[in-house]
């Protein structure tokens, strides 16, 4: 009797052994298989194109290269993008490299305006083909100038600054990121002025006569400039002049892309070699040869 017990309690345990083993394998495997799914979600990455040539003259013009290999071509790669994302690089960078035979070409302005260009078909394929849903990527520049011609003189009781826009460049970025982010990555402050964004509405009842977004009985749309000055009341949106009430960035769904900001809105440096802020924030306050700080306007 005693060794039909001791018979079965083995089996039992060779039993439970067995099953436990089995469950620990289908944990493994599951373990796995979340592991995959979370390696295989958009992961989100910055990148700062290496400047590769700088001209340090009143041209002003530039070349940079987005590095084809590294972090954001493994995340790329990672969501099946790998193709796309190289196809990409090859246009930017074409677009962003030299020789500069046409000057213009290769100034930041219309570095930019390329860039941009090549992003938006490669986030509407990612719409179209349903690959990385709810992320985008973001092409954005960086402006820099030095300030030339800097002196101080007396006008009757008023004091006037006799400066001008020296050299400018740009650096340029790519970020991929959530939709839902609404951070407006081209903000550019210098001690005398701010380029910002604003999401700007008007009254309408109606959907369809909206050009870019239809928020609560309203049409809204985005603009750009001295918003700290003059908020939604901007001259050059003459279009969109009744579109005067400032609302929160999310009423604003869509476009349009934004432009580069004018010279006087650039981030001042105190050498054009120099890169600009992380934040998008100057902090160099230009000066006179004997090194008093000038007024604003500048220039």
């Amino acid at each position: 009797m005693h060794s039909y017990i001791l018979v079965f309690a083995v089996i039992c345990q060779q039993s439970f052994g067995l099953r436990k083993h089995a469950d620990l394998d289908e944990l493994s495997q599951a373990d796995d298989i979340e592991l995959e799914k979370r390696i295989a979600l958009p992961h989100q990455f910055e990148e700062k194109a290496e400047r590769l040539t700088l001209e340090r003259s009143s041209t002003s013009w530039s070349t940079h290269a987005f590095a084809t290999t590294g972090k954001p071509s493994y995340l790329m790669g990672l969501v099946g993008l790998k193709a796309e994302w190289q196809d990409l690089l090859s246009k930017i960078n074409n677009g962003l490299g030299g020789p500069c035979a046409n000057i213009p070409m290769c100034q930041p302005e219309m570095q930019n305006k390329r860039s941009k260009k090549f992003v938006a078909e490669f986030n509407q394929m990612l719409r179209e083909t349903g690959k990385a849903p709810g992320w985008k990527l973001t092409f954005y520049s960086r402006y820099t100038a030095t300030v030339g011609g800097s002196s101080i003189r007396q006008v009757g009781t008023h004091s006037v600054t006799d400066a001008n826009i020296g050299q400018f460049t740009a650096m340029h970025y790519l970020t991929f990121h959530p939709e839902t982010d609404k951070q407006f990555l081209e903000r550019s402050e210098n001690v005398c002025r701010t380029w910002d964004r604003a999401c700007c509405c008007k009254p309408e009842p109606n959907p369809a006569k909206c050009e870019f977004a239809w928020s609560e009985g309203k049409c809204c749309k985005f603009k750009y400039g001295n918003i700290n000055k003059s908020g939604c009341r901007q001259k050059k949106w003459r279009h969109f002049e009744k579109s005067r009430e400032k609302v929160d960035v999310s009423k604003c769904t869509n476009g349009p892309e934004p432009e580069a900001p004018p010279l006087k809105f650039y981030e001042f440096v105190k050498d054009i070699g120099d890169e600009p802020a992380e934040d998008g924030v100057s902090k160099y306050h230009p000066t006179t040869a004997s090194g008093e700080e000038l007024p604003c306007p500048i220039p």
